[in-house]
């Protein structure tokens, strides 16, 4: 699969101690697409400076809206596939290769982490499972093929935290593969959705606004 055909999206929100890292690793990739959500480090001209394409946000609007800027930036440049990774250093390069080589024959690929990071990811997890088949759906390493998921991606107007766009394909009979990540490893720095009681939340109504509207 030619690299020039694959944008890697990384939100990324006060990640300048990260970014540089992740950056470098995916470069032989695809093109890395850095959309700062509204960052008040140095996350931009970081990013700018190792040749990455940036999407500035003014202030932080969140993942989903974030994702959205990624989606339309490989759009807007022509790109045939899209995929999405964590700006944390959590994910690995190597790993990009398996949702690639997936993504010849499914329209979306879903990252599949070792142990999940919060109780309320394996309570979304377990309902996805149970109804799809989709034992990860909060992993933030994701593949999309445009020609088919295009039309989906564009749908993010709740706080999903990622999962809407999936969902939606879901929902449309796209098809879906699912990929062992190999090395997925703790992030570095605090968590952008907070605290453990703050993002156990956040989890939790996202998961009650997607069975209203899919399960």
């Amino acid at each position: 699969m030619d690299r020039s055909q694959i944008g890697i999206i990384i939100p990324a929100f006060n990640e300048s101690q990260n970014i540089k890292s992740v950056i470098e690793s995916i470069m032989p990739l695809g093109i890395p697409i850095v959309v700062d959500d509204g960052s008040t480090d140095d996350t931009s001209a970081v990013a700018k400076n190792l040749g990455a394409i940036v999407f500035q946000h003014p202030k932080n609007l969140g993942y989903d809206k974030a994702l959205k800027s990624g989606f339309d930036t490989v759009d807007d440049l022509g790109l045939e596939y899209a995929i999405t990774m964590d700006a944390d250093g959590q994910h690995a390069a190597i790993d990009i290769l398996k949702v690639i080589d997936h993504l010849a024959e499914a329209d979306i690929v879903i990252g599949v982490r070792k142990k999940k990071a919060r109780i309320s990811e394996s309570i979304f997890a377990f309902f996805t499972y149970r109804s799809f088949g989709i034992l990860d759906p909060l992993c933030g390493m994701k593949g999309y093929k445009m020609v088919s998921s295009r039309k989906y991606n564009k749908i993010l107007d709740y706080k999903s935290i990622g999962t809407q766009p999936l969902l939606e394909g879901l929902n449309a009979g796209l098809t879906i593969d699912q990929v062992k990540l190999a090395h997925s490893k703790d992030r570095i720095g605090k968590s952008k959705l907070g605290g453990s009681i703050r993002s156990n939340a956040s989890i939790f109504l996202s998961l009650i606004r997607a069975w209203k509207r899919y399960f």
